[in-house]
């Protein structure tokens, strides 16, 4: 049977249904994971270093820096968030960003008198972000501004903390060695001590001559002098 185009159109009397269908791209499931995991991006901020990092010591306060940048064109409120007020301190726990700007942020964890089991951390820390007004200061940020049913627009990032081994100090003396770099090293240290047991011998014998000669120059006069005595 032929189909014509007339036979889907209202005028033709006769019963026609349109459905509309949309179409999305979406990512594959692994793929989407994969980037969750790795990002540190929200709507509003953008934080540095993904992880915090403190190379543990004992007894000894360890300060960690974070980057924190505003990606818009408006004020952004900053309150710091964390699960450890004890061990570890925020500077600053609150700030304003400007638009398109960056903050440091140092973390500090107090000395410590024991090592942690397992080696693990129990800390982690959240920065929340919400839009305010051109001019704001830290005394115009309020908790309840960063509560979604306040109706702002609220940002959360969230960052784990762990500890890693601290940094070793460079050896005063080299672990490897080159063969070739031993070889000239001794060969020129050989080479100043030959030189210099060759200077002290010249000067020696620079000295003892002009002592011969002086005594040349003295003995002429002495007997000259005694011969006059004598006469």
């Amino acid at each position: 049977m032929h189909l014509g185009f007339l036979q889907f159109t209202e005028k033709s009397d006769n019963k026609v249904d349109n459905v509309t269908l949309q179409v999305v791209c979406v990512f594959p499931t692994s793929i989407h994971r994969s980037l969750d995991l790795k990002t540190t991006t929200g709507k509003l901020i953008e934080v540095k270093p993904t992880k915090i990092r403190f190379p543990f010591e004992l007894k000894k306060q360890i300060p960690c820096s974070i980057f924190i940048s505003n990606k818009t064109d408006d004020h952004i409120a900053l309150k710091l968030t964390s699960t450890n007020w004890v061990d570890y301190r925020i500077r600053p726990s609150m700030a304003i960003l400007l638009p398109r700007s960056t903050r440091e942020v140092i973390v500090l964890m107090e000395d410590q008198r024991k090592a942690p089991r397992n080696m693990r951390c129990d800390f982690s820390l959240t920065v929340n972000a919400v839009v305010t007004f051109a001019g704001a200061t830290v005394k115009d940020v309020a908790h309840n501004m960063f509560f979604r049913e306040s109706g702002n627009t609220v940002d959360k990032v969230e960052l784990k903390a762990i500890y890693v081994s601290p940094p070793k100090l460079p050896s005063p003396v080299p672990e490897r060695c080159d063969k070739r770099s031993l070889y000239w090293a001794s060969a020129t240290a050989t080479l100043q001590k030959f030189y210099n047991g060759l200077a002290r011998r010249r000067m020696w014998k620079s000295c003892t001559k002009i002592n011969f000669d002086s005594n040349l120059i003295r003995e002429p006069l002495l007997v000259s002098s005694s011969n006059q005595t004598g006469g």
